[in-house]
């Protein structure tokens, strides 16, 4: 499902799907991921643009703030 959140790992490769924050956080933690693997993008209907976040999310994920 497109709505679905979550962590998958396949054949020692892995993917995750967020729109929850906190959903994330935790599954770094829970999977023992680095947050330098983490790419995030924030879609902007109003402007029909992408926009990479990634920064932003690493850095608040390495502040610990949730």
């Amino acid at each position: 499902e497109i709505t679905e959140q979550g962590y998958e790992e396949n054949e020692g490769r892995g993917f995750g799907y967020y729109r929850d924050y906190k959903m994330l956080a935790d599954d770094i933690k829970k999977n023992s991921l680095t947050v330098d693997s983490v790419i995030a993008f924030q879609w902007v209907s109003k402007e029909n643009k992408l926009i990479d976040i990634t920064g932003q999310i690493q850095d608040r994920l390495k502040q610990g703030n949730d």
